[in-house]
């Protein structure tokens, strides 16, 4: 294969035409190779350019999508740190109502939580 035709000269193409040549075509030889070198490198540049743009229209593409997901995740992240907050106040509320009962009534608090532990007792020893 000529070196002309070839970007990428091959070195039994390079023997062969500094063989066949002579003294002369030392000079030849150099600038043919120079030439496939800047033909090497004009298409490696474009491959370059090439997967640059691909790159970019992909990630052009997956920025609106990320965005949304993030979205909703930050949408979501706030509804469950609304839900605990509104879980966490609820459960304050029947601490502080079953204390003020407790209080306000402490012998039948007794009276319930006896009650309370029979009848599981029972349950429990009937499994058995």
């Amino acid at each position: 294969m000529n070196s002309t035709n070839n970007p990428f000269p091959t070195s039994e193409s390079m023997a062969g035409e500094a063989r066949g040549a002579g003294g002369d075509n030392a000079s030849a030889n150099a600038s043919t190779e120079d030439s496939g070198r800047d033909r090497g490198t004009e298409i490696v540049d474009r491959m370059a350019q090439s997967a640059h743009r691909a790159v970019d229209k992909m990630a052009e593409r997956a920025t609106p999508a990320v965005e949304r997901v993030r979205s909703s995740f930050e949408g979501a992240s706030a509804r469950a740190h609304s839900q605990a907050d509104h879980i966490a106040e609820v459960q304050d509320q029947w601490l502080t109502a079953t204390r003020d009962c407790i209080r306000s009534h402490p012998i039948a608090s007794v009276g319930v939580a006896v009650l309370g532990g029979m009848l599981l007792s029972r349950i429990l020893s009937d499994r058995h």
